[in-house]
């Protein structure tokens, strides 16, 4: 008599049963997740409150910020003034609370320039944006209808290492939202290889890809990669291999770090796509009439030394500060105007020169704002 071993029911029957199962599991995650995240999208917007600025981590950020613009479309009547500030990292505060930044002493101002008014400024800015990261963010914040806008341009932005793809993340353009007019932008500027076009193709038409970032955020709180590179730098400083203050008070190992962004490479209107991006967002900003202050910023010549001073860093200065000088928009340039204790490092401030950039954007903006309301 022969005794049948007891079937495993976690082995498949047969081949067909397997491509059945993954079929309709591909089928479910190609209807049902879009809904899904739809659906939490619309959740978390009845509870999430904008604070001072975003989140740091860009698949965190990734996932909040359609919530974030949801809240600020939700409270923009609570106030008389919405102003919204876009930028870098210099604008949102990268060696700073969330309490000391440009837009943070910015609302302050305006409070005190525009007495009996509710000013609320939002900071938006995203770190590590390039001029196409802020077109983006421009053309997504059309629904909010801002009073003002505030927005920097930082010359790292149009170096030999950023210029060629001006957007950093391409997410922003990838979502679902932006209008078709500023993709034919995006496409003008942002060349893509094959395997970029792929990739986009995959991330438009197969919804798991495409919210990668949310379901790392979701499920991991930022990308398992991350986490592990964080953890492993986290046991290297424990371990005495690398201090934490490494890099940090060395000006020579600071200059050295960052010397890519300020390399010998001339901007030419015709070639450089940060160039071209930025201008797309000067006729942009001219055509809504809303008002508005652009800046340039400042860089750390105590750092950088001679890195600001060869006649190729000044020509792009030159080339930039008339770019926006002649845009006929309210603009600041604040090349060599920050003293050099306000700087935190290279480009960024801390919390002293903040405070300056913020009073001399509100005194260009106030005057703007005194008529009243927006759009």
């Amino acid at each position: 008599m022969n005794v049948q071993a007891p079937k495993n029911p976690f082995l498949p029957r047969s081949i067909r049963r397997v491509f059945v199962v993954f079929l309709l599991l591909m089928l479910a995650t190609q209807f049902l997740l879009p809904y899904s995240i739809k659906y939490y999208y619309l959740e978390s917007a009845g509870h999430y409150v904008m604070g001072e600025r975003l989140t740091k981590g860009f698949e965190l950020l990734h996932q909040e910020l359609p919530s974030a613009l949801a809240y600020i479309q939700k409270h923009r009547s609570d106030y008389d003034c919405n102003v919204i500030v876009l930028g870098d990292s210099v604008v949102y505060g990268n060696a700073v609370s969330a309490e000391e930044t440009i837009p943070a002493y910015l609302e302050l101002d305006l409070k005190n320039l525009l007495p009996g008014k509710k000013v609320r400024v939002w900071n938006l800015a995203i770190p590590g944006s390039k001029p196409g990261d802020i077109y983006c963010m421009l053309r997504r914040i059309e629904p909010l209808r801002p009073d003002a806008v505030v927005l920097d341009f930082n010359i790292i932005s149009y170096s030999r290492h950023d210029s060629p793809n001006p957007v950093a993340f391409n997410w922003l353009y990838l979502d679902d939202g932006l209008p078709p007019d500023a993709m034919r932008v995006i496409e003008k500027y942002q060349p893509r290889s094959t395997a970029d076009l792929f990739a986009e193709f995959v991330d438009k038409n197969w919804p798991p890809y495409h919210y990668r970032e949310f379901l790392n955020a979701l499920f991991f709180k930022g990308h398992p990669r991350t986490q592990l590179e964080q953890a492993f730098n986290n046991l290297l400083q424990q371990s005495n291999q690398m201090p934490a203050a490494q890099g940090t008070t060395d000006k020579a190992a600071l200059r050295d770090s960052v010397a890519y962004m300020y390399d010998a490479y001339p901007i030419d209107p015709q070639t450089n796509n940060g160039y071209g991006m930025s201008a797309a967002i000067l006729q942009y900003l001219k055509e809504k009439s809303v008002p508005t202050v652009v800046f340039l910023t400042d860089q750390n010549a105590d750092i950088l030394g001679n890195l600001l001073t060869n006649s190729v860093y000044l020509q792009k200065v030159q080339v930039i500060d008339r770019l926006l000088r002649e845009s006929g928009l309210s603009y600041r340039n604040f090349t060599g105007q920050i003293p050099l204790n306000e700087f935190a490092d290279n480009v960024h401030l801390n919390p002293e020169g903040n405070r300056l950039v913020a009073g001399q954007l509100a005194a260009s903006l106030a005057p703007q704002l005194r008529g009243g309301g927006g759009q």
